[in-house]
C-alpha cells in the first residue's frame, strides 16, 4: 500500500480524472474523424456514379395499364412483355436471382431500365410521375432518421393525421412500437436501428396501409412481409382501386392472387444507366 492520506487520495484521484478525461474526448474525436473519412469516401463514391436523367414530372395518363415493361431483359431474356391492368393485383414469381427484385425498382423508377427496355407506369415513365402514384415496398424503401409519424408516412404523397396513422399501426399490431418510443413523435434512429426485425417488418406495411397509390410494387418475401400482413394490405389496396405487383411465394397470397407473372432464364446482363 501506499499509505496515502484520504487528502492525498483525492487529489491523486483528481490529478487522474484530469488527465483521462481529454485522453476520452481526444479517442471521441478521432472516431469521428474516421466516421466523417468513410462518409466522405462513399458520397464522392456515389457522386461520381452515373446518373439517371430526371424527366419532366407528367400526369399520369387515363388510359393504357398500370404497368408495362416490353422486351423485358432484367438479368437476361426473359419475356416479351410484363404488363398489369388498372385495379389489378399480380404476383410475380419466378426463380432467386432472375431479377424479380431489380424489375420493381425499374418500375419504381429508382433504377434505370437496360438498354432496349421500355417501361411505362400510367402511360408515363415511372420517375415522371410525382409523389404518392408508385408505392415501393421493398428493400430499398426510402428511410429518414426522424419522427415516427414520418417514418410511417415518408414518400406516400399524401398527409394522414394522426387518428389515422394510429389505426395503420393497430392493425399491423404495432401499438407497442409506438409506446415504447413515446408516442408518434418518438424518434426513429438512423437505418432504424432502433427497431426490432418485428417492427421493421410491420413498419412496412404500416406505410402501405395509409398510402392511396395507383400502382404498389411489394417485394414482400424480401422484406418479411407473411400471408397475415399480405392480407391486410391486399384487402387495402384492394378497397382504394389500386393496381398491384407483388412478390411472394407465401401460400394463401399465391392462391388468392391467382396465376402470377413468371420470370425465367437468368443470364448477366450489364446494368444501364441513364
Amino acid at each position: 500500500t501506499l499509505n496515502l492520506t484520504v487528502a492525498d487520495a483525492v487529489a491523486a484521484l483528481t490529478a487522474l480524472a484530469m488527465v483521462v478525461w481529454p485522453l476520452r474526448h481526444l479517442a471521441d474525436v478521432r472516431d469521428r474523424h474516421k466516421a466523417y473519412a468513410v462518409a466522405a469516401g462513399k458520397l464522392e463514391k456515389l457522386l461520381a456514379a452515373p446518373r439517371m436523367a430526371a424527366p419532366p414530372k407528367s400526369a399520369p395518363a387515363e388510359d393504357g395499364p398500370a404497368l408495362r415493361i416490353e422486351e423485358v431483359d432484367i438479368e437476361g431474356k426473359i419475356r416479351s412483355e410484363v404488363a398489369v391492368s388498372r385495379g389489378q393485383l399480380r404476383r410475380l414469381s419466378g426463380p432467386a436471382g432472375c431479377g424479380k427484385s431489380r424489375l420493381l425498382l425499374i418500375a419504381a423508377g429508382f433504377e434505370a431500365a437496360p438498354k432496349g427496355t421500355s417501361v411505362e407506369v400510367l402511360g408515363t415513365a415511372p420517375e415522371a410521375l410525382s409523389s404518392g402514384h408508385i408505392l415501393y415496398l421493398g428493400q430499398h424503401t426510402p428511410t429518414l432518421k426522424g419522427t415516427l409519424r414520418r417514418e410511417a408516412t415518408l414518400g406516400i404523397g399524401r398527409k394522414a393525421d394522426d387518428d389515422e396513422i394510429m389505426a395503420a399501426f393497430e392493425r399491423a399490431d404495432l401499438t407497442g412500437l409506438v409506446d415504447r418510443l413515446g408516442g408518434l413523435s418518438g424518434q426513429v434512429a438512423e437505418g432504424r436501428r432502433n427497431l426490432s426485425a418485428r417492427e421493421n417488418v410491420g413498419l412496412h406495411l404500416v406505410r402501405g396501409l395509409l398510402a392511396r397509390p395507383d400502382l404498389a410494387l411489394v417485394d414482400a418475401d424480401e422484406i418479411g412481409l407473411d400471408d397475415k400482413a399480405l392480407a391486410h394490405l391486399i384487402d387495402h389496396l384492394a378497397e382504394t382501386g389500386a393496381s398491384a405487383l407483388i412478390v411472394t411465394e407465401q401460400p394463401e397470397t399465391a392462391l388468392r392472387l391467382g396465376a402470377p407473372v413468371v420470370l425465367t432464364e437468368r443470364a448477366e446482363v450489364p446494368r444501364q444507366a441513364a
